[in-house]
Order: structure tokens, then C-alpha cells, then sequence
């Protein structure tokens, strides 16, 4: 609410529209979740914060306070938002490269750090790579872990521990569903629909806001489908940092001084990083866009 619409600190950014002033527009506002109940909150929390005076304006010119429609699809055929759930190609590359030199070296890197977390862990079936914590399925066992950390008293994990796990996922997830392997597989859809809302005018022509409410693998993968130079870079973010909880990925729509219109993709990294301001949105450099933003 504070980047974008008035009152607060949006400035340049503030939306066009009702939808910038905070107040609803049906057909200034698309959103889509996936089927599951917390992208279903998140989307209608995002709205809740948007919107805070109501969502539908009555006949005596009151606000009415009702959901906001989000659309969602069966989880089998939700090709858009968890097409990395469906993508047999992407499995079958998947599953090659854990036989790669890349990731074996990896495996035997942490083994040590994987047992002797598996061990905390109370873990006790031991795989076919020698530790109760395979590297094939640690973005299970670091869910366990960040769980473990959050005890309230007399947790075993310490924060190195934690920061150690956090970095292993981060790197296996970003590959999991990265260039090499997804490509624009999982993603391509969803860059496909994201591009109409952006750029059709004919088709959208009041459309100010379109959110889609997902999951991290759907960031990765779109990120992947784009190919973004920060997916591929030597020190790159993405294979170092988890796309973290409530995190956002922002396409802007701006037109500059000739009436062109620019695209900027923004990474916030969530609410736990830091405080919302200006510094903490990342811009995600575009294949061919400016490096400056």
C-alpha cells in the first residue's frame, strides 16, 4: 500500500485509477491464487491492506465491506500458477542432474553438515547417499529445521545452523527450478498471461492491478522463464537467498517523457527482512532492460 497508492509514500508510483486512491474497481483489479488455503489468505490479506474502506460501493454511496473476488483453479489444472507440479520434462531433468558432477560434489560438500543435522533432527533411515538428510530432499528437511528453530525454548538449532541450511535450500531450489533445468517449462505460462495484462490495452484497457498469489517455485520459475542475468550471474542472489515468506515480485508499468511505456521488475524480499521502504524493493535487472532501472 505505501509504494503504491495514496495516502502514503508512492509518489511516482502511485497507482492510476480508483484502485490508486485505495478504493476498489472491478475492472481496474484481476487477482488469481492457487488453490490453497494460504494463498487464498494472502491474496485476500494483500486486499484487505489495498482496500481498507471497503470493496463495493452500495446505493447510497456507502462502501460495503465484501470479499474481493479471486479466482483460483483445481489444483490439477492450476497450469499457470503450479505448472512446476505437472512438468514431466522438468522431472526428467530434474532427476538427471542429481546424478550430474555438479550436484554429487555437492552432496559429499555436506554430507557432514546434512548427518549431523539429520542427527538433531532425531532421523534415523539412512538413504542411498549415506545421511538420514538426503540433499535430493533437503528443501524438506530445512522446512524441519527452520520449524525446530522456531521453539520457544531449548532449541537445538543455532542460527549458524540455521543460515547453513538456508543457503543449501536456496541453491537447490533456485536449480531445481532454474534455467537449466525449467527454463521457461514452469514458468512460461504464467510470463505469457503477466505479458497480456501488462501490454494489452485493447483487451484490458482499465486494468491497473493484476496480483497473482503463489508459492515460491512459481517466483523461481517465472524468474527462469524470463531470464533474468541475476538467475545466471557467477555471485547471484537467487541461488543464495530463499525467496522468503510474504516475499513480492513487481512488474511496473511506467511511461516515460515520450510516452513509451518502460517495464521494471522489483524483488521484495518480505516482511521479515526489513520495514517497507524504498530501499528494500531490489530491482531484477531484465534481459536487454536498463542496468540502472
Amino acid at each position: 500500500r505505501q509504494r503504491y497508492t495514496r495516502p502514503g509514500g508512492c509518489t511516482d508510483r502511485c497507482l492510476n485509477g480508483q484502485v490508486g486512491n485505495g478504493v476498489y474497481a472491478q475492472d481496474e483489479v484481476h487477482a488469481e491464487s492457487s488453490g490453497l488455503a494460504r494463498t487464498l489468505q494472502s491474496a485476500y490479506a494483500l486486499h484487505a491492506g489495498l482496500f481498507p474502506q471497503g470493496s463495493v460501493e452500495s446505493s447510497g454511496g456507502e462502501a460495503v465491506q465484501v470479499p474481493l473476488p479471486v479466482y483460483s483453479r483445481p489444483t490439477g489444472e492450476d497450469f499457470i500458477l503450479r505448472g512446476y507440479t505437472m512438468c514431466t520434462a522438468q522431472a526428467r531433468n530434474l532427476e538427471a542432474w542429481q546424478s550430474s558432477p555438479e550436484f554429487l560434489t555437492k552432496a559429499s560438500e555436506t554430507k557432514a553438515f546434512r548427518s549431523r543435522m539429520a542427527q538433531l533432527l532425531g532421523r534415523v533411515n539412512i538413504s542411498e547417499d549415506g545421511t538420514a538428510a538426503p540433499l535430493a530432499d533437503w528443501w524438506n528437511t530445512y522446512d524441519e529445521i527452520a520449524v525446530a528453530a522456531q521453539a520457544p525454548t531449548g532449541s537445538a538449532v543455532n542460527a549458524s545452523d540455521l543460515q547453513e541450511a538456508e543457503t543449501l535450500a536456496a541453491w537447490h531450489e533456485a536449480v531445481k527450478f532454474g534455467p537449466k533445468l525449467a527454463g521457461t517449462k514452469c514458468g512460461g505460462a504464467l510470463l505469457h498471461e503477466v505479458g497480456l495484462r501488462l501490454l494489452d490495452e485493447v483487451k484490458y484497457p482499465d486494468l491497473r492491478l493484476t496480483h497473482f498469489s503463489a508459492h515460491y517455485a512459481t517466483m523461481l520459475c517465472l524468474l527462469s522463464a524470463l531470464g533474468v542475468p541475476d538467475y545466471t550471474a557467477t555471485d547471484s542472489w537467487i541461488r543464495q537467498e530463499l525467496l522468503g515468506l510474504s516475499s513480492v515480485l513487481a512488474f511496473e508499468v511506467a511511461k516515460i517523457g515520450t510516452g513509451e511505456r518502460v517495464v521494471g521488475l522489483y524483488y521484495w524480499p518480505g516482511p521479515d527482512s526489513s520495514t517497507e521502504t524504498s530501499e528494500s524493493w531490489r530491482l531484477v535487472q531484465l534481459p536487454c532492460g536498463d542496468p540502472a532501472g
